[in-house]
C-alpha cells in the first residue's frame, strides 16, 4: 500500500485552497509523474488522514472526487484503487478520460487529454520523461521562418512569396512593430540591413539576408496605360521622400525609355489620386496600396509596386529551413 509521508509538505494549512482539494491536486500529481500507478492501493481514510495531517473526513471527501472523475476505485472492503486505463497527464488537469468512453465535449476531451495519453505511451512503451518528450518535440516542430520587411503588407507579401515554395511556417513581421523577434530564422532584405542590426544585433547570425527586385510586370503595365497619351506623367508615390527615392531608383532602370519617373509625397494616400491629372500613371509603394480602398485600386491611374524575391534567393531561402528540393520558378502575382 502506498504511503503519503513524502507528501505531507504539498499541504499547507494557511492556504485559501481547501485541504480537501489539496489532497487531490497532490494526488493527480503523483498519477501524473507515474508515481502511482494504475492498481496501487492508497491508504486507508485513517492512515491518510495521519500521515496528511488532516482528519479522516478531509480524505473521504478527496477520495469522493477522484472517484466521481473515476481516476480512483472505491470497493468495500478493498479501499480504494488508482483506477485502470487512467490517462497519464499533466499536473493542472483535472480529469480524465477511460479508453472505453468516447470522446467528447467534455473537459477530458480536450487537447490536454490527448496529450496526456501521449505522455503515458511514451513512458510506457519507451521509457521517456516528459521532459524528453518535450525535446524531441521542439526539435521536430515545424521551422519557424520570419520575413521583416518596413511594412505590414510587404512583409506578408515577401512571406507568401516564402510560403509557396517552401514547406515551413512562414510569419511575416514588420519594422513597425517595435519588440523582440521570436526564434526562428529571419529572412530579411539587404535593403533594412542597419536597421535590424541597430534593433536586434545579438540575432544576426540567424538572419539570412536577401535581394528583391520589382516585378517586371509593372513595366508592361505602365506601357499599356501610357500608350495614346499626349503628355503621359510617372510619379512614384510614397509617403517619405527618402523612401519614393529608393523606390524611384529601382524603378528607373526598368522603365528607361517609356517614361521619366517624377515623386510624389503624400502623407494621405488618397490625395495622390484626388491631386493628379488624367494622363498620370501613379506607381504606389506597397505601404502606400495597402492604405488605398477597392475602388482606388481600380482606378486606371493606379499602379501597384509589387517587390519579388529572385529564384536565387529563394533556393537559398529553402536551404536555410532545411529543404532539398529544388526551386525553378518564382511566384507568380
Amino acid at each position: 500500500m502506498t504511503s503519503f509521508d513524502n507528501m505531507r509538505s504539498r499541504i499547507d494549512h494557511d492556504s485559501p485552497v481547501p485541504l480537501y482539494h489539496q489532497i487531490v491536486r497532490a494526488l493527480e500529481y503523483r498519477i501524473a509523474t507515474g508515481d502511482l500507478r494504475p492498481g496501487d492501493h492508497l491508504p486507508t481514510l485513517r492512515t491518510a488522514g495521519e500521515e496528511w495531517g488532516v482528519n479522516l473526513h478531509t480524505v473521504r471527501r478527496a477520495y469522493q472526487v477522484l472517484t466521481e472523475q473515476r481516476t480512483l476505485v472505491t470497493k468495500p472492503g478493498v479501499g480504494s484503487v488508482v483506477a485502470q486505463g487512467v490517462e497519464w497527464v499533466p499536473e493542472g488537469i483535472e480529469c480524465w478520460r477511460p479508453p472505453d468512453e468516447p470522446w467528447s465535449d467534455t473537459p477530458a476531451a480536450t487537447l490536454d487529454g490527448f496529450l496526456g495519453a501521449m505522455l503515458r505511451t511514451a513512458h510506457d512503451r519507451w521509457g521517456a520523461s516528459p521532459d524528453e518528450v518535450v525535446r524531441r518535440l521542439h526539435h521536430l516542430r515545424p521551422n519557424t521562418v520570419w520575413v521583416v520587411e518596413c511594412s505590414e503588407i510587404q512583409s506578408a507579401d515577401l512571406a507568401d512569396q516564402v510560403r509557396a515554395v517552401c514547406d515551413a511556417r512562414v510569419q511575416p513581421r514588420s519594422l513597425e512593430r517595435s519588440e523582440e523577434l521570436p526564434p526562428g530564422l529571419v529572412i530579411a532584405t539587404h535593403f533594412h540591413f542597419a536597421d535590424i542590426r541597430r534593433r536586434w544585433p545579438h540575432r544576426l547570425g540567424e538572419i539570412h539576408f536577401i535581394a528583391i527586385r520589382p516585378d517586371p510586370r509593372i513595366r508592361d503595365r505602365v506601357l499599356a496605360r501610357v500608350a495614346g497619351l499626349k503628355n503621359p506623367r510617372v510619379a512614384i508615390c510614397e509617403r517619405e521622400p527618402a523612401m519614393a527615392a529608393n523606390v524611384a531608383a529601382d524603378l528607373r532602370p526598368m522603365l528607361q525609355g517609356v517614361a521619366e519617373v517624377e515623386i510624389a509625397v503624400e502623407r494621405v494616400a488618397a490625395h495622390f489620386l484626388s491631386n493628379c491629372s488624367p494622363d498620370t500613371t501613379l506607381l504606389f509603394a506597397p505601404r502606400v496600396w495597402a492604405e488605398l480602398s477597392a475602388e482606388e485600386r481600380a482606378d486606371p491611374r493606379a499602379v501597384e509596386v509589387r517587390y519579388l524575391i529572385g529564384s536565387t534567393d529563394l533556393e537559398g531561402i529553402r536551404v536555410a529551413v532545411g529543404e532539398t528540393s529544388t526551386c525553378t520558378a518564382e511566384p507568380s502575382v
